[in-house]
């Protein structure tokens, strides 16, 4: 018996051994060699998608919808190339990877396919817990299997449309922190020498999953650095810089960015993540309004346009910048903000209160209504405090430590509806305090709400008194300052 037992923990530690062999064995791709194409018009016309976070087959078909609308509208707009800055998957499971080769397959069978650039993104390296897909993310395995789905031969590639050069600069994990790109740093800045060499007066197109620090949405917090990137694209002013990851809205003027160079984010196709400063409104999931960009390249300007995937509707202004791109840094920097005034309410603005179902039917929530705000540009989003009868701030709850005890604030922020374009923002803005119900007992609070725009510019306050007895709740008229 035990040199049965023998045999078998032997014959099992071989077997253990060569699975991990075979996967470890699967290394990690080289650098693709540089790739020349050429494509008949004036204008090159790009198109520019990122983060679907797919699941296998049937787990969302909310994204699967987005992925298909995304790609059925660039076929519709007959774009000479096609740019994904990362994230096919939501975890790279064989599974997932196969339903985004399905649906671009589906859509754009391969002899039918424009030129594509895509790189990964941090979920494409990422899989789910052990016991739950039987799978180890070895990292070259996780890279052939993204790479194999979007049709790429490696993470690393350099493309040449036309004269105009393209840099697919993949992360070499699925961290979004420096270490992420500076394994592969050195190869990125050979590929932007050898761009600018071939011609100085072109830009150099950089596509990275996480845009680099201090420039995109760089008011949004994610908790991540990409310093390396920024001291990197900052030697070359000819760099576009395009990325994805944040999951901003399009419509944020702070998608695009410049500096010593040019930086342009692009919008998830699955959800929008719109965060605040610590002790604010958290993430916000929104699927309404999914978005895409096409960019034209002719001999005299760039061109970024915004489209709804769901409608085919053109969203916002174009961005233009002339070229050479150099020579026309100073379009939209962080100026921008000292150009931009506060936003402005109403005068004798009603403002309404009262209780309703929670979605869930287990309790009420405090709803508050108002005429919203107006700006020249757009409100992106309302700030909510009250004080007591004596005075105090409410505190909200707005999570909780890693010890379990409540984190509160004196204040919440709420997103405006801007994400869905701004000719359908509503006239009216509705306040849902949800859980925050809890904090606000029977009494009478002074309440404040002041609107804000991209650059934190607040308003006037309207300030108002609300009245809570019970399930019943009255309100004053509000008034400025």
């Amino acid at each position: 018996m035990k040199k049965l037992k023998r045999v078998l923990a032997a014959a099992l530690s071989v077997a253990l051994a060569a699975g991990i062999a075979a996967f470890s064995g699967c290394s990690s791709p080289e650098p693709s060699e540089i790739e020349t194409y050429s494509v008949e018009g004036d204008t090159l016309r790009v198109g520019i998608i990122s983060d679907l976070q797919l699941e296998p087959e049937g787990g969302s078909d909310t994204y699967d919808n987005s992925y298909r609308k995304a790609l059925e509208f660039l076929k519709s707009q007959d774009v000479d190339m096609m740019i994904n800055a990362g994230d096919y998957t939501d975890t790279n499971t064989q599974e997932a990877a196969d339903n985004v080769a399905r649906i671009l397959n589906e859509v754009y069978p391969e002899s039918e396919r424009p030129i594509s650039l895509s790189i990964m993104g941090n979920h494409d390296y990422w899989l789910p817990y052990f016991v739950d897909c039987w799978e180890i993310p070895f990292t070259g395995k996780m890279q052939r299997r993204a790479m194999e789905a979007v049709g790429e031969s490696s993470p690393w590639t350099h493309k040449v449309v036309n004269g105009y050069h393209f840099i697919g600069f993949s992360p070499t994990s699925g961290d979004m922190d420096d270490a992420a790109y500076t394994d592969k740093i050195g190869w990125a800045e050979e590929q932007i020498k050898l761009a600018v060499a071939d011609d100085p007066q072109k830009p150099v197109f950089v596509i990275t999953h996480a845009p680099p620090s201090g420039t995109v949405n760089s008011g949004l917090d994610t908790g991540e650095d990409s310093n390396a990137l920024n001291e990197l694209f900052g030697k070359y002013p000819q760099v576009v810089s395009i990325s994805g990851h944040t999951h901003a809205p399009l419509m944020d003027d702070r998608s695009i960015w410049q500096g010593a160079y040019t930086a342009v984010n692009t919008q998830s196709l699955s959800y929008i993540s719109v965060r605040q400063s610590a002790g604010e409104d958290p993430d916000s999931a929104i699927e309404q309004n999914p978005m895409c960009m096409i960019l034209e390249i002719s001999a005299d300007k760039l061109v970024f346009q915004r489209y709804s995937v769901l409608t085919g509707e053109q969203q916002g202004d174009a961005w233009e910048i002339p070229l050479p791109i150099q020579d026309h840094l100073d379009l939209y920097t962080d100026a921008r903000a000292e150009q931009s005034a506060a936003p402005v309410f109403p005068e004798n603005a009603a403002v309404s209160a009262e209780f309703q179902t929670y979605d869930d039917e287990t309790g009420a929530e405090l709803v508050l209504r108002f005429p919203s705000a107006q700006h020249e540009r757009y409100v992106y989003g309302y700030r909510l405090s009250m004080k007591n009868e004596a005075g105090e701030d409410v505190r909200f709850t707005v999570g909780e430590s890693e010890y379990g005890t409540p984190v509160t604030a004196d204040s919440v922020a709420y997103v405006s509806d801007f994400y869905l374009g701004f000719d359908r923002m509503a006239p009216e803005t509705v306040l849902r305090l949800g859980a925050y119900t809890a904090d606000i007992g029977d009494g009478t609070y002074t309440v404040t709400v002041k609107a804000f725009d991209t650059w934190e510019h607040e308003s006037v306050p309207l300030r108002f008194t609300m009245t809570v007895n019970g399930q019943n709740v009255t309100t004053s008229p509000g008034v400025h300052g």
